[in-house]
């Protein structure tokens, strides 16, 4: 491996830490931003009796759960790189085209269609690091549905719950195909 290769993966491997220490904080905000708007609007609907805000509470709790396993998708990519990298450097092989530094641009969160971020947010669910929060909101919304009576807003509530115990429970009785 040439001397400017060497130099140009050290580079990216730098920049790769870094950009994975910020993403780690930005999902720590993520969640800091969510408990805070989740709270103020369930408080608002209690003490304001609108109970018709607790279905907002489910499409908050919806929009932020896939908002930080986008973010948390972009950082196991930056993880795997940067592996890739580390073992490079540690064998010094001479590298592929394909993995000569720098392409972080194919790791951006606007490169993964809709489709696959749903799929990666349901397989994230038995990740209880990542989703425990989002389900904790969802029972405590349910429970203050349940407690006005507010019909639309606990069926649903409730419907995701049992989806998420269903999805669950389906994961672990599957196999993989490889």
């Amino acid at each position: 491996m040439n001397k400017e290769t060497k130099d140009n993966l050290w580079e990216e491997l730098k920049l790769l830490q870094s950009k994975i220490d910020k993403i780690d904080d930005f999902t720590f905000r993520i969640k800091n931003w969510f408990i805070t708007i989740f709270i103020a609007l369930t408080g608002y609907s209690i003490g304001y009796k609108k109970t018709k805000l607790l279905i907002l509470n489910i499409f908050l709790i919806l929009i932020f759960y896939v908002y930080e396993v986008t973010y948390r998708m972009v950082n196991k990519a930056f993880l795997e790189r940067s592996r890739e990298i580390e073992k490079i450097l540690r064998e010094g092989k001479e590298i592929s085209e394909e993995d000569k530094p720098p392409h972080l641009d194919k790791y951006l969160p606007e490169k993964y269609p809709l489709k696959y971020i749903f799929e990666e947010s349901k397989k994230r669910l038995a990740q209880y690091r990542i989703s425990l929060i989002y389900i904790a909101a969802l029972i405590i919304n349910s429970i203050i549905a349940f407690i006005f009576l507010e019909g639309f807003a606990l069926f649903i509530s409730l419907f995701i719950i049992v989806s998420i115990i269903f999805i669950n429970n389906t994961s672990f009785f599957t196999k993989k195909e490889t």
